[in-house]
Protein backbone atom coordinates (compact mmCIF):
# COMPACT_ATOMS: atom_id res chain seq x y z
CA UNK A 1 0.00 0.00 0.00
CA UNK A 2 1.35 3.77 -1.02
CA UNK A 3 1.25 6.35 1.48
CA UNK A 4 1.04 9.87 -0.37
CA UNK A 5 3.86 12.63 0.05
CA UNK A 6 1.93 14.54 2.47
CA UNK A 7 1.67 11.13 4.96
CA UNK A 8 5.50 10.32 4.40
CA UNK A 9 6.21 13.92 5.67
CA UNK A 10 4.49 13.38 8.54
CA UNK A 11 5.93 10.06 9.58
CA UNK A 12 9.60 11.83 8.85
CA UNK A 13 8.76 14.90 10.92
CA UNK A 14 7.52 12.71 13.78
CA UNK A 15 10.55 10.82 13.55
CA UNK A 16 13.15 13.74 13.39
CA UNK A 17 10.84 15.04 16.37
CA UNK A 18 11.16 11.87 18.08
CA UNK A 19 15.41 11.74 17.36
CA UNK A 20 15.74 15.25 18.87
CA UNK A 21 13.58 14.82 21.77
CA UNK A 22 16.17 11.60 22.75
CA UNK A 23 19.54 13.58 21.99
CA UNK A 24 17.94 15.85 24.71
CA UNK A 25 17.24 13.38 27.09
CA UNK A 26 20.19 11.88 27.14
CA UNK A 27 22.04 15.57 26.80
CA UNK A 28 20.07 16.00 30.56
CA UNK A 29 21.07 12.74 32.19
CA UNK A 30 24.85 13.46 30.91
CA UNK A 31 24.69 16.97 32.35
CA UNK A 32 23.06 15.33 36.00
CA UNK A 33 26.04 12.86 35.66
CA UNK A 34 28.47 15.36 35.44
CA UNK A 35 26.90 17.82 37.99
CA UNK A 36 27.36 14.92 40.54
CA UNK A 37 30.31 13.71 39.91
CA UNK A 38 31.70 17.77 40.40
CA UNK A 39 29.81 17.54 43.53
CA UNK A 40 31.80 14.08 44.57
CA UNK A 41 34.83 15.74 43.76
CA UNK A 42 34.58 19.06 45.18
CA UNK A 43 34.02 17.22 48.54
CA UNK A 44 36.58 15.27 48.31
CA UNK A 45 38.68 18.50 47.60
CA UNK A 46 37.16 20.27 50.89
CA UNK A 47 37.74 17.20 52.91
CA UNK A 48 41.72 16.92 51.58
CA UNK A 49 41.92 20.80 52.82
CA UNK A 50 40.35 20.13 55.89
CA UNK A 51 42.81 16.96 56.58
CA UNK A 52 46.42 19.91 55.74
CA UNK A 53 44.70 22.37 58.01
CA UNK A 54 44.32 20.01 60.70
CA UNK A 55 47.67 18.85 60.46
CA UNK A 56 49.35 22.19 60.10
CA UNK A 57 47.33 23.24 62.99
CA UNK A 58 48.90 20.71 64.96
CA UNK A 59 52.16 21.30 63.87
CA UNK A 60 52.51 24.70 64.29
CA UNK A 61 50.85 23.71 68.24
CA UNK A 62 54.03 21.38 68.25
CA UNK A 63 55.73 24.20 67.29
CA UNK A 64 54.97 26.74 69.78
CA UNK A 65 55.06 23.93 72.55
CA UNK A 66 58.91 22.97 71.19
CA UNK A 67 59.89 26.90 71.66
CA UNK A 68 58.22 26.97 75.15
CA UNK A 69 60.50 24.33 76.25
CA UNK A 70 63.54 25.17 74.08
CA UNK A 71 63.60 28.55 73.34
CA UNK A 72 65.95 29.58 70.59
CA UNK A 73 67.07 26.10 69.98
CA UNK A 74 64.03 24.76 68.92
CA UNK A 75 63.43 23.70 64.89
CA UNK A 76 61.85 25.65 62.79
CA UNK A 77 58.28 25.59 62.07
CA UNK A 78 59.11 24.62 58.10
CA UNK A 79 60.75 21.93 59.41
CA UNK A 80 57.90 20.21 61.29
CA UNK A 81 55.59 21.04 58.86
CA UNK A 82 57.57 19.08 56.59
CA UNK A 83 57.76 16.33 58.29
CA UNK A 84 53.96 15.82 58.82
CA UNK A 85 54.25 15.99 55.05
CA UNK A 86 56.18 13.44 54.42
CA UNK A 87 54.16 11.02 55.78
CA UNK A 88 51.31 11.56 53.35
CA UNK A 89 51.23 9.08 50.59
CA UNK A 90 48.90 9.87 48.47
CA UNK A 91 49.41 12.59 45.88
CA UNK A 92 46.30 12.83 43.85
CA UNK A 93 42.73 12.04 44.71
CA UNK A 94 41.74 10.68 41.19
CA UNK A 95 43.45 9.47 38.34
CA UNK A 96 42.53 9.70 34.20
CA UNK A 97 41.32 6.36 33.13
CA UNK A 98 40.47 7.49 29.54
CA UNK A 99 37.61 9.00 27.27
CA UNK A 100 34.48 7.73 25.83
CA UNK A 101 31.66 9.63 24.47
CA UNK A 102 30.82 11.00 27.96
CA UNK A 103 34.02 12.50 27.84
CA UNK A 104 36.86 11.88 30.37
CA UNK A 105 36.49 9.20 33.56
CA UNK A 106 37.97 9.93 36.59
CA UNK A 107 38.43 6.90 38.94
CA UNK A 108 38.93 7.49 43.03
CA UNK A 109 41.32 6.30 44.61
Amino acid sequence: MFKTDHQMERVRSSLVRQEIRIKNQEEKKHRKENKKFAKRLQSIKEQEKAKEKKKNLAAISKWKEEIKRKGDQAVDLDDIIAKEKKGTGRKNAFVKRGTGKGGPRLSFN
